[in-house]
């Protein structure tokens, strides 16, 4: 590649860095579950169990939220995008998770991620302030709110899970900050971002007031402005009860009724959002992501269900559910990107990729309750099948990654999604 193709394309990446993030995240998806499979053949002595939900939380799912809110956050709000700085601090405590947590120094992996949170919580105050400074006043959609209730679950639990490994603090912070940080977190993220993004795709997104709906309230506001700040509020006050089910679990004992809590939550979210309502368009992506909404509602409805199963209930919500849906929106995110839209109303060979494997790699895992004889044999064939996909999904997005469309192309299709999001 020559020097201007470089800076072009790094350019490219600032303006649209999922085409750095999204790579990295698949890459840290392979090591991250690659131990499992070692483990099965005897290649590895160590257990892996803690290195891999460490890994895939901090490094995997990392790299796909900060590709896709880094991208999405700034045309949401009709502001700047990203700089090279910004996107060289995310990218260097993102390998530097990886490096800690492969050479064991957990401590010095978890205060990276909380450094990455503070970062994401940085870059999008910047955007939000210099929007309300600005002409066009765009504001994030309500589902949003769930972003920082993420980053509150990240930050507090982290900090709770090294008090604990520290002895700083008693047993309880452990018990309360390992969820709270491993599924409180990403759960959060899949809420707002999930909630807010799935029903548009899905053609189920809430119709537009009309105009002799407009009345106003109180004099104040209108009726849209009215029922948005309540379902603000509504949003704000379901983080707090999600927030509170990993206090009342970790540090009360009250496992059932937490659990059960967090089931009303994430239902009561998915289906107030129309997010697992039957989807009204036929292109497979949109009908593996309605799949991949009902997998983590059912994962997390089996842990509370089957609690002594809790492990295998978690993987169908992580595998079935968060997997499934990193892959078809950054397949999405990707192709869109790439100036070939159009390509998402046949069924992509990868989809089908993605689609089978998963599956595939959702029936070892739970292969491993029915045989328990070759119970870890079968997590590294689970494991294997994850990363085939993955590696699979890399040899297709990557010439795609280098495909940067027209300005005027570009525009254009950055305004119709801007106006389909909206």
């Amino acid at each position: 590649m020559s020097s201007q193709k470089l800076s072009s394309w790094i350019e490219a990446v600032c303006r649209e860095p999922y085409r750095l993030f999204f790579p990295l995240g698949a890459v840290m998806g392979i090591m991250g579950v690659s131990p499992w499979f070692f483990y099965a053949l005897g290649w590895l002595k160590t257990y892996p169990g803690l290195f891999h939900a460490s890994f895939q939380i901090m490094t995997y799912m990392t790299g796909f939220i900060t590709g896709f809110l880094l991208t999405a956050m700034p045309r949401l709000l009709d502001t700047d995008h990203a700089t090279k700085f910004e996107l060289s601090v995310f990218l260097f405590l993102i390998m530097a998770m990886a490096g800690f947590l492969s050479f064991d120094s957990r401590i010095a992996a978890e205060v990276c991620f909380l450094l990455w949170l503070g970062w994401l919580i940085l870059f999008g105050f910047r955007r939000i302030l210099k929007n309300e400074k600005g002409p066009k006043g765009a504001t994030p959609p309500n589902e949003f709110i769930w972003i920082p209730v993420a980053v509150g679950h990240g930050a507090i639990g982290t900090s709770l899970l090294m008090s604990g490994q520290l002895n700083l603090l008693p047993a309880w912070a452990l018990l309360v900050g390992k969820p709270m940080m491993e599924q409180g977190f990403l759960l959060s993220i899949v809420l707002g971002v999930g909630g807010f993004l799935i029903p548009k795709l899905t053609g189920r997104k809430q119709a537009p007031i009309s105009e002799n709906q407009e009345k106003e309230c109180g004099g104040l506001e209108t009726k849209h402005d009215f029922i948005k700040r309540m379902t603000g509020i509504l949003y704000a006050l379901g983080g707090l009860v999600f927030f509170c089910s990993y206090w009342t679990q970790g540090g009360l004992g009250l496992a059932a009724p937490s659990r059960w809590i967090r089931v009303v939550v994430i239902f009561g979210m998915f289906l107030f959002t129309k997010a697992l309502w039957p989807p009204r368009g036929k292109p497979l992506h949109i009908k593996m992501l309605w799949i991949s909404v009902w997998s983590v509602a059912l994962g997390y409805l089996g842990v509370a269900l089957f609690p002594q199963q809790y492990l295998a209930m978690e993987h169908l919500a992580f595998i079935g559910g968060f997997g499934l849906m990193t892959y078809c929106v950054g397949t999405v995110v990707v192709v869109t990107h790439a100036g070939q839209a159009q390509r998402l109303q046949s069924s992509l060979g990868i989809l089908w990729v993605v689609g089978i494997g998963t599956a595939l790699s959702l029936t070892a895992r739970f292969s491993a309750i029915v045989w328990p004889r070759f119970h870890y044999h079968f997590l590294g064939l689970s494991a294997f099948i994850g990363a085939v996909v993955a590696v699979c999904w890399l040899i297709f997005i990557w010439p795609l990654l280098f495909k940067v469309p027209s300005e005027a192309d570009s525009a254009r299709e950055h305004e119709q999604a801007r106006k389909k999001m909206s």
